[in-house]
């Protein structure tokens, strides 16, 4: 009798739970995550301007105050043509908002950690064809706080073969910038901007000036976020977001020993506060995000536990870097 009232009970804990009819989601842990569509979702893409060029030099006003300057035979096409008539013109300036860093490569050379007082990105097309800079173009953007003493070190970003962005110093005078009042001419008139004034050398360009802490208030050590184990680097984008420098670092190396997420050896300044940011994609829309304050202090371990989030409710949070 004691069986059947066993089998009873299994028999009738099946049925409850076949009606209750509950889908289980079980992650794929090959799944990848898409940065440039999920941060286009969350950050948005950088403005498209379709414009017809006139005379030069020719002067595009772009947004937030900047100016785009492009001389006569600046541009050519692939086969050395001059280019007249319609062309494309993308354009961000990413340190205007904290959370536009996030789209934005690691403002990081040769492993220290720069404060891009500006980080611009532009790209300048023909019917969906690549364009040459045959001469400099200039940007200017402008600038209402004070240069360092030593003025801002100028900085350029090329794709490696994986597509990642590297930062690279040009040689010659261009390597430091100051604040300065540039008069710009145009159709109407001129125009004076106070700020910075930045050439151009590629129609596909990351752009930066940056300045670093004084070298005996810097550190150097890892920078590594434990997550759980359903996340990992293939599904996972983590970030370290400095709160009073526009500096960017992702954590993205998987680290030996433990489920974490690194950035090893990086020399930065001791103290910097600033917080982590986790945005996961386990697909069939399950979007995960974490974010917690931090101060990096030598090797740096931080745990985060993503909690799930549609991307309307992740896209608020980051409001408040």
């Amino acid at each position: 009798m004691k069986v059947n009232n066993i089998f009873l009970c299994l028999a009738s804990l099946v049925l409850f739970s076949c009606a209750k009819d509950e889908k289980i989601f079980i992650p794929d842990q090959n799944y990848s995550i898409n940065q440039e569509v999920i941060l286009s979702q969350i950050i948005g893409n950088p403005k498209i301007y379709h414009i017809k060029l006139g005379a030069f030099p020719f002067i595009f006003f772009g947004p937030e105050g900047s100016i785009i300057e492009i001389p006569e035979n600046g541009l050519t096409t692939l086969n050395g043509e001059p280019v007249s008539g319609d062309i494309k013109i993308e354009f961000k300036e990413f340190s205007g908002q904290k959370s536009n860093m996030l789209s934005a490569p690691s403002t990081l050379y040769k492993g220290r950690l720069f404060d891009g007082r500006k980080l611009v990105y532009l790209n300048i097309s023909q019917e969906n064809e690549s364009i040459v800079i045959n001469e400099p173009i200039f940007i200017y953007l402008p600038e209402n706080r004070v240069s360092p003493k030593n003025g801002f070190e100028f900085f350029e970003g090329s794709a490696d073969e994986n597509n990642n962005i590297e930062w690279r110093r040009p040689d010659g005078s261009l390597n430091m910038i100051d604040i300065s009042d540039w008069k710009v001419n145009h159709n109407e008139g001129s125009t004076i901007i106070n700020g910075f004034k930045l050439p151009v050398h590629a129609a596909t360009s990351w752009i930066s000036l940056g300045s670093y802490p004084e070298p005996d208030t810097e550190l150097k050590g890892d920078i590594c976020v434990e997550i759980p184990h359903e996340f990992n680097s293939h599904n996972s984008l983590v970030y370290f977001i400095a709160d009073q420098t526009n500096s960017v670092l992702k954590v993205n190396q998987n680290s030996a020993g433990d489920w974490s997420l690194c950035a090893h050896q990086i020399l930065f300044q001791k103290g910097i506060r600033g917080k982590f940011v986790v945005i996961s994609d386990l697909g069939q829309e399950n979007y995960f995000f974490g974010m917690t304050n931090a101060v990096l202090e030598n090797d740096t371990n931080m745990s985060i536990k993503p909690e799930k989030r549609s991307l309307k409710e992740i896209k608020e949070a980051l409001q408040s870097l």
